[in-house]
């Protein structure tokens, strides 16, 4: 369901009032107006453009080689209410109107059950230009598998709408990993679906004026009279009342799943209105909020005053993303604390030690930070470059005596209450660099690789954080990884010949009484990584065969044209919070992304979506599935098992393979022995192996490795079980 939520997109000033239906306690609800027509004038998006462009359609093809068809994937996931769009668009809206859409219980209150499922409910309400339109619904959501059969029958049953008594049909919905017990009914020209805890009496309750219903359009979003005239086109309009991230349980936060819901739903965490419009090219979002209690240690951390110039002078002028901000300098050991790799141990309350230390740093620390996203400029290959995301967090410093006495007690405490942390002391030009990582709890325990048949896999294996901290004389750094942080030092040594500043330092990007600014540069992220990647595409061809010519890949900027930098700033008024925001990206972009993810589960076999899990492939069987259903015989529908063996020994042969790649690439033939991978270079001065010693295979065999004359070809394999030649036949396993 999670698809058709998001691309329905969600329901404004209605023709027709939807609030009534809605329960007064929803903790997110959303309206879109007129979905048929914004389709066709979202065409007109950065995003859409993108898609339809020949150029990148060439790059789609390109991506149908290597088995994703991204487009294929949507268009299978998202229903097509109408057939009058042609096979290959994403969407097909029919007559679909005005929508709106309600979810409650996503909050945990006291007395809660615990699972999602059996506390949450979900309303939406569709009008249509015509009846036929609203009967094609349901039937377009089963054929999309968000809809399936009810595992019980619940006999003939009506919902009055309008003096009209309606059919209620019941069907099972997956929507967000949260499978519901859900009904439908069409009344005339309108769609109604009720969900988990939204039961066909609470609907007709609210519809009779006996429930409490969300209050009118006009005063749900009375704080919209304090934003910008509209100018252009409403996407969308919320009000939201939460104080987690919904649906997060179903993510691992620390990693992708998080931060996009983080990124996606700006809402969360607080309690009030948001306003989508199209102007021109842009996606304009207003807001007025209150957050709710902080509950992160960056929360916490945030200060409350105007942002200042010197805070947007920490950002290098090559960052793609940036924040400016003020702080509560005492909270700053709370974000350290946040960073570390390791828990304390035991865990521990806060002490008069723990008030030394943050009083000590509020003493030596100033109020103006910078949070800055460096382009990623090389690749895990070969024991050189790393995907680990380039943050700096400059911090101005007032006493730099005073700042290094507290850290040293910060240290202190982390080293007796932290075994497991290892802080180090890494010199570079005469700074120190302070690195904090985690010791590893198995000592045979070796990093692992990507288990993929795709030649590029190895690009992506990235490697752990360590906090770095750096203190320099007017400020203190911390980035993810002491490389980072050398570079940083670097770039210090230089600033005084660079006055050209970042444009988050533009004049007029922020008013003068914004608490924070940001900005985004997301087509300079992904295009630098792109064009990073595409260059080294062809070293990782002469090893083997790739399934595309890499010389055949365009570059970057032929689709990162059409996106522009995204801002966004908050400031304080008398309602709570105001924030703007102006992005190339809508509403479109993660209708897409979730459209994908989800399309992802079900053809790969339904674990490779955390984000949007549903559709009949998710869904738990019934009881009486489980016991009708016969079993299979040994040999009937039961996936051969995996040759554990086996792909582990690959996965050792692809990271040789790709290493090979590499130091061809610096000496211009291949090794004349495996051994030769450990020799340092400039380069690579920890060799091209990580760590530095050739592995075996799974069968704890050297690897086979005979290279050709005159040093441009080789042969690499296992040994394999052993049974069998051992000349690369048999069950010997040869490098992919």
């Amino acid at each position: 369901m999670g698809s058709f939520l998001l691309a329905t997109l969600c329901s404004a000033a209605l023709g027709g009032e939807h609030t009534h239906f809605h329960p007064a306690n929803a903790d997110l609800y959303v309206e879109v107006p007129e979905v048929s027509a914004l389709v066709t004038k979202l065409r007109a998006s950065p995003a859409c453009r993108f898609v339809d462009d020949a150029e990148v359609q060439k790059l789609g093809a390109l991506t149908q080689q290597l088995g994703f068809d991204l487009g294929a994937l949507v268009r299978g996931v998202v229903p097509r209410i109408g057939a009058e769009a042609p096979a290959e668009a994403l969407y097909a809206p029919g007559d679909l109107g005005d929508v709106s859409i309600s979810w409650s219980g996503l909050d945990r209150a006291p007395g809660d059950a615990a699972e999602l499922s059996k506390r949450a409910g979900l309303v939406i309400v569709c009008d249509f230009a015509s009846e036929s339109g609203a009967r094609r619904m349901t039937p377009a959501l089963r054929a999309a598998g968000w809809l399936t059969e009810a595992g019980t029958s619940t006999g003939d049953q009506t919902l009055e709408v309008a003096g009209v008594k309606c059919f209620v049909e019941h069907h099972h919905l997956s929507a967000l990993s949260v499978e519901l017990d859900a009904w439908s009914v069409c009344a005339g020209a309108r769609w109604i679906l009720g969900g988990g805890t939204e039961t066909v009496e609470r609907i007709e309750e609210r519809v009779a004026g006996k429930g409490s219903g969300l209050p009118v359009h006009e005063v749900l979003f009375a704080s919209e009279r304090t934003f910008t005239p509209v100018t252009g086109v409403v996407v969308a309009r919320l009000h939201a009342d939460l104080e987690t991230l919904p649906f997060l349980d179903t993510l691992d936060t620390s990693g992708l799943g998080g931060t996009m819901i983080s990124s996606l739903l700006p809402f969360a965490g607080a309690r009030g209105e948001w306003r989508i419009e199209l102007r021109g090219e842009r996606f304009v979002t207003e807001s007025a909020y209150v957050r709710h209690p902080s509950v992160t240690p960056l929360d916490q951390l945030y200060g409350h005053h105007p942002v200042a110039k010197t805070s947007t002078s920490y950002v290098p002028k090559e960052a793609v993303g940036a924040w400016v901000m003020q702080i509560q300098p005492e909270k700053l050991a709370t974000m350290l604390d946040a960073l570390l790799p390791a828990a304390p141990t035991p865990a521990r309350t806060r002490g008069e030690r723990d008030a030394e230390i943050e009083a000590a740093f509020a003493r030596s620390v100033g109020t103006n930070v910078a949070v800055a996203m460096l382009p990623i400029t090389s690749l895990p290959v070969g024991g050189g470059g790393s995907l680990m995301p380039r943050v700096l967090v400059t911090i101005e410093l007032k006493d730099k005596a005073a700042f290094q006495a507290a850290f040293a007690q910060f240290v202190a405490r982390t080293k007796e209450e932290r075994p497991k942390v290892v802080v180090e002391e890494r010199p570079y030009h005469k700074i120190p660099i302070t690195v904090f990582s985690e010791t590893s709890t198995d000592a045979g325990a070796k990093p692992t690789t990507p288990n993929d048949g795709n030649p590029l896999a190895a690009l992506f294996n990235t490697d752990s954080a360590k906090p770095s901290v750096v203190v320099l004389d007017d400020r203190v750094l911390i980035t993810l990884s002491p490389t980072h942080a050398r570079t940083e030092i670097q770039r210090s040594e230089k600033k005084s010949a660079d006055t050209e500043l970042h444009p988050i330092a533009a004049e007029g990007r922020f008013p003068p009484e914004a608490i924070e600014a940001s900005s985004m540069d997301w087509s300079g992220l992904f295009g630098k990584l792109y064009d990073t990647a595409r260059g080294f595409a062809p070293m990782l061809a002469q090893g083997g065969s790739l399934p595309f010519d890499p010389t055949t890949l365009p570059a970057a900027s032929t689709f990162t044209r059409f996106f522009q930098p995204s801002y966004s700033w908050t400031k304080r008024t008398d309602l709570g919070l105001y924030t703007y925001s102006e992005s190339s990206f809508g509403p479109e972009t993660p209708i897409t992304l979730a459209a994908v993810v989800s399309g992802l589960s079900r053809t790969q076999g339904g674990g490779a979506a955390a984000l949007l899990a549903g559709g009949a492939s998710a869904r738990a069987p019934t009881t009486n599935e489980r016991s009708s259903k016969p079993k299979p015989a040994p040999s009937e529908g039961v996936a051969p098992a995996k040759d554990e063996a086996r792909e582990k020994t690959l996965a050792v042969l692809r990271t040789i393979k790709t290493s090979i790649a590499v130091y061809r690439s610096q000496t211009g033939s291949v090794p004349s022995a495996l051994a030769r991978l450990l020799d340092a270079t400039d380069s690579f001065p920890n060799g091209f192996l990580v760590p530095r010693e050739v592995p075996r295979d799974a069968w704890s065999h050297e690897l086979r490795y005979s290279p050709g004359d005159p040093g441009a070809k080789y042969k690499l394999w296992s040994l394999g079980a052993d049974g069998v030649d051992q000349e690369g036949a048999g069950d010997d396993v040869l490098a992919p």
